[in-house]
């Protein structure tokens, strides 16, 4: 709260700040700070896209939970981060790719646990992009594989809400292999 106090204008503070705000449950705050990063950075698209995947994480984990807002916010973080995936500068395409992963998997929450039809069908293919982004990330940026281990994560919770569409037994070794 000071650092924004000091610097308003610094959206990587509020950024931060509404992390925390979301790990204390403080969804309303949170979602408020998020919207605010949104509109605020437009010259720094990589924060935009990030603050975009925490208003879906933040709407989707609220009380209650509405995920077709988290899944449109999902999905526009995808759109912002792919156009910066192959950014010459480390850092925002870092920062891109892993807001990629993230946004997939938030999408495939979203879905699983969201009122959708044909959900059977759509929650793998979002998961297989997710793994597919996390894998680029690991080898291509040489990450650590905990990009893997939050995929495999990812895919057991998620394949409680569509047991028909998801076997847990590969997520589970991959989980094992991530690590």
């Amino acid at each position: 709260e000071r650092a924004i106090r000091l610097a308003p204008a610094d959206v990587q503070f509020r950024l931060t700040y509404a992390e925390l705000l979301g790990e204390m449950s403080l969804w309303e705050q949170a979602i408020q700070q998020l919207e605010q990063v949104v509109a605020a950075a437009d010259q720094r698209p990589h924060l935009k896209a990030r603050a975009l995947c925490l208003l879906g994480d933040v709407h989707h984990i609220a009380e209650p939970p509405d995920y077709k807002k988290a899944l449109d916010n999902h999905f526009e973080a995808v759109k912002v981060a792919q156009l910066l995936r192959n950014d010459p500068h480390p850092a925002i395409r870092l920062s891109a790719k892993q807001t990629l992963v993230d946004a997939h998997l938030g999408a495939a929450r979203d879905i699983a646990w969201g009122a959708w039809e044909q959900k059977e069908s759509v929650v793998p293919r979002w998961l297989e992009r997710a793994e597919s982004l996390a894998q680029d990330l690991v080898q291509t940026e040489k990450q650590t594989p905990e990009p893997l281990f939050r995929v495999a994560a990812t895919a057991l919770a998620v394949s409680v809400a569509v047991p028909k569409a998801i076997d847990p037994s590969p997520w589970i070794e991959k989980l094992d292999e991530a690590f």
